[in-house]
């Protein structure tokens, strides 16, 4: 089963930790998530992790995986694989088929992995030919479409 687990970090001791089944959400997990990652960008608060991940169908036992998993931060790379996952998957719910959706923040993520996340989310069912755009921190920009991903070097 899909979870959701939210873990707050703090100098007050071990994480705060939350976990959700995705079949107790009223919308899909990764808007869900998305949502999650708004708040906390709301609140000026980057001392969180968010992750989806298997785990059980008992919520004991996935409360206890989900915080054993917050026994650990997740790096700075891990955070920003989760959040561009989170955010592109989201979007296929929001958008209508063959929309476009520009990120405005770069990712700080190298091409290759963001073209990877890009070809994953084609072929998502809820895919409909809808276009990517999404600019990195070295200013190039990746395009993606129907399978194909473009990578436009610096204007």
């Amino acid at each position: 089963m899909r979870l959701l687990r939210v873990s707050a970090f703090g100098s007050d001791g071990p994480a705060k930790t939350i976990v959700i089944a995705e079949r107790d959400l009223g919308v899909p997990i990764e808007q869900a998530a998305r949502e999650m990652h708004e708040l906390n960008k709301k609140m000026g608060d980057d001392d969180v992790d968010i992750e989806i991940f298997d785990g059980p169908d008992d919520h004991v036992a996935a409360s206890l995986m989900a915080a054993e998993r917050s026994g650990k931060r997740m790096s700075s790379d891990e955070r920003a694989k989760e959040v561009l996952s989170h955010y592109l998957v989201a979007a296929l719910y929001d958008m209508t088929p063959n929309g476009t959706c520009g990120f405005g923040v770069p990712a700080p993520l190298d091409a290759e992995v963001v073209k990877e996340f890009l070809i994953k989310t084609m072929k998502h069912k809820e895919y409909k030919s809808q276009t990517f755009i999404v600019p990195l921190v070295d200013e190039r920009v990746l395009q993606a479409k129907d399978g194909m991903v473009l990578v436009q070097d610096k204007p």
